[in-house]
């Protein structure tokens, strides 16, 4: 189809910059093939070309078994602080954010990030933050480099941008995690960044130790 001929040059783009214009200024040839209960996507141009690509076309894939299921995608690029994602004043109740501050800090842009999450979360909105919980008193160069990032550094990033701390769970806790390998938290599954090295080790580890964490946009 026409959409897709159009994804496939999206997803040949090996421009960055270009990528994300493209995404912006086709959203609604995306909202014709996607089909998501999702409103919102963020895209930074801060990563390779080539996750972009990989990370957009499997969550197409995904969408496009499931199309009976989802509906009214609406893709929006959230790139800030120079290109904030827009939305109507206080359009959105809630907004996720599974696993991304490490790499808001690795690109400098976790306070514009959550700056801009507040400006479209209604009063009362809840914002959830999933992230690979790192020890306390580790450096900003060491959250970077494993993705682990403490406690206390999610919780000072969110309450700066104005949220409030609701609440807290350990459902994604795991006391296995030793948090200190060469390759970061991706050498645990699903990544398995050594290989076949050590792998049956890791894999008894499990998934890394996160917090979970609710924060609240006050009324």
């Amino acid at each position: 189809t026409q959409n897709l001929k159009f994804l496939t040059r999206i997803l040949e783009e090996r421009n960055p910059a270009n990528f994300i214009k493209k995404l912006g200024e086709k959203t609604d040839a995306f909202k014709q093939m996607l089909q998501s209960n999702v409103k919102n996507i963020a895209v930074s141009k801060k990563y390779k070309i080539e996750q972009i690509q990989k990370s957009l076309w499997g969550y197409l894939q995904k969408l496009g078994r499931d199309n009976d299921v989802y509906a009214n995608v609406d893709v929006r690029v959230m790139q800030p602080p120079g290109k904030p994602m827009k939305v109507e004043g206080g359009a959105i109740d809630m907004a996720l954010v599974f696993r991304n501050v490490h790499s808001w800090l690795r690109a400098g842009t976790a306070e514009a990030s959550l700056a801009n999450l507040y400006d479209v979360l209604a009063p009362g909105g809840t914002l959830g933050i999933v992230q690979h919980r790192g020890d306390e008193g580790i450096t900003l160069d060491q959250m970077k480099r494993t993705a682990y990032v403490p406690e206390s550094k999610v919780i000072a990033l969110a309450t700066a941008a104005g949220f409030v701390l609701d609440g807290r769970s350990e459902i994604n806790a795991n006391a296995r995690d030793t948090k200190d390998y060469s390759g970061g938290v991706w050498t645990l599954p699903p990544n398995f960044r050594a290989g076949d090295v050590n792998r049956e080790k890791y894999a008894a580890i499990g998934e890394s130790d996160r917090m979970t964490l609710r924060f609240k946009k006050p009324l």
